[in-house]
This record gives structure tokens, sequence and C-alpha cells, in this order.
């Protein structure tokens, strides 16, 4: 998802073009991630004033980052909500296509869960996480 500062002229745009959102700076995540690969079909190669671009791996530092400057970032919705939860993100009204993934659970063979981690993925199977 892409995500700004609350108040930034982005975020009250009703869907913001991929023009639109090229006059900014953006922070991205690393290349070979899944969010990076998201990012990266979306805007492309994209030139223009706001080319400039911070890759970043730290939410705290993208979150300060995005809250004190007119940068665009794109982050998982997972990894956002909290903080758009808190009003310290806003999340724009682009819909990157192709973005939702699953994520899976890998454990050992003879793994034998402690209570809390049983407990936790009984909590993501319930909630469809988990098949």
């Amino acid at each position: 998802m892409l995500v700004a500062r609350p108040g930034h002229s982005a975020g009250g745009a009703q869907s913001p073009s991929r023009d639109d959102l090229l006059r900014f700076p953006r922070v991205a995540p690393r290349p070979e991630t899944p969010a990076r690969a998201q990012f990266d079909r979306f805007f492309g190669t994209g030139d223009g004033p706001g080319a400039a671009l911070v890759e970043c791996s730290s939410l705290i530092l993208m979150r300060e980052l995005l809250r004190r400057t007119d940068h665009v970032g794109c982050i998982s919705r997972m990894q956002a909500s909290a903080e758009i939860d808190l009003g310290a993100l806003v999340a724009l009204d682009v819909v990157l296509q192709g973005s939702a993934r699953e994520i899976g659970l890998t454990t050992r063979a003879d793994w034998l869960p402690t209570p809390a981690q049983a407990r936790m993925v009984a909590i993501l199977r319930e909630g469809g996480g988990l098949t």
C-alpha cells in the first residue's frame, strides 16, 4: 500500500494517479522484497521532481521520514496498520494491482509448540491467515 503523512496533498486526492505521485520523493523497501516489487510495478523508473528514492527497511525511519516530509511510502498493509490507526500515516487511495500475497508458516516436522505458540497458530487459522 502507499502511505503518506496526514495532510499530504496526495492524501486528500481521490485516487491520485501514478503521474500525480511521481511529483513526490518516495520511500520504498529494499530490492528483492515483495513490497518493493509492487512499488516498482506501480512507479517503474518514473522520472520527474519526485524521482528521489530512499530505500529503507526500518518502519520507524520510514514513518518519521513520511511524517516530516512530502515523501510517499510503500509498505505492507499489516506493517502500516498501527501507524494508520494512530493517525501517524494515512493510506493513499491507490490500488496496487496484484499486491495481495499469501504468507505462510513453516515449522519442523517434529515441532511441539508451547501453549503460547499453539494459541498463536490457532488465532492465525481462525482469522483466515493460515490454511
